[in-house]
């Protein structure tokens, strides 16, 4: 696995919506289905390949290295993940009679 120069450009796209922007030291990879992470200390940046222009990218936490990362990624797990959120924040909503998205309990 070897991280990708600096790309200017995907650095960029991650940076809009970003609360802290990404790290000099970011390590950059392109996983083999499209995405691009952004692999620092503590957090990593992962922007989806069909993203629509001014949405923020995803924010990982907890993943113990870029390898481990990307695997998840490249196996279709992490979009797995994703859709499981997704599905109990619907449950939620409905539960609660709630319709703004939202996460308060």
């Amino acid at each position: 696995m070897t991280p990708h120069p600096y790309p200017a450009a995907i650095a960029a796209r991650i940076n809009e919506s970003a609360a802290t922007p990404l790290l000099p030291n970011a390590q950059f990879y392109h996983t083999a289905n499209g995405y691009w992470i952004a692999w620092q200390p503590e957090t990593a940046a992962v922007l989806p390949p069909d993203l629509p222009a001014g949405e923020p990218c995803d924010w990982v936490e907890g993943a113990e290295s870029l390898a481990e990362l990307a695997s998840l990624i490249e196996s279709g797990d992490y979009e797995a993940l994703l859709a499981e959120d997704a599905d109990n924040a619907n449950e939620h909503a409905q539960e609660r009679g709630c319709a703004c998205g939202c996460a308060h309990g």
